[in-house]
């Protein structure tokens, strides 16, 4: 399974969506400073290598709640990047559904 790969504005994050999936994934830099490691990612399909390369420790990580801007899920930080596994706010998915969902699609080859 691949996402689709976008960067934030100045470079400062990198969402990854999935086709068949509700809920998604920001990584951003912990000092909300850019990364030109993301643009390369812009357009393209992001694997779980890909996502790898920037939050290594992912099984790992300690989740808690996080809401932002009309979304909820859980997020993490590992290293110098925060992770957060959202959807909509008003999805019936929850938050050990998308962790769930996280950790088999960094777990697949």
């Amino acid at each position: 399974m691949a996402g689709n790969g976008y960067v934030g504005t100045r470079g400062t994050s990198l969402s990854i969506k999935f086709d068949n999936k509700c809920w998604h994934i920001i990584i951003q830099s912990v000092y909300n400073e850019s990364c030109g490691d993301f643009m390369q990612y812009n357009g393209r399909n992001i694997t779980r290598f890909d996502v790898e390369k920037f939050i290594p420790n992912w099984s790992s990580l300690k989740w808690h709640p996080s809401n932002l801007f009309g979304s909820k899920g859980i997020s993490a930080r590992d290293k110098n990047f925060d992770v957060k596994l959202l959807t909509k706010e008003d999805s019936s998915l929850s938050n050990k559904q998308i962790l769930e969902e996280f950790t088999e699609f960094m777990s697949k080859n």
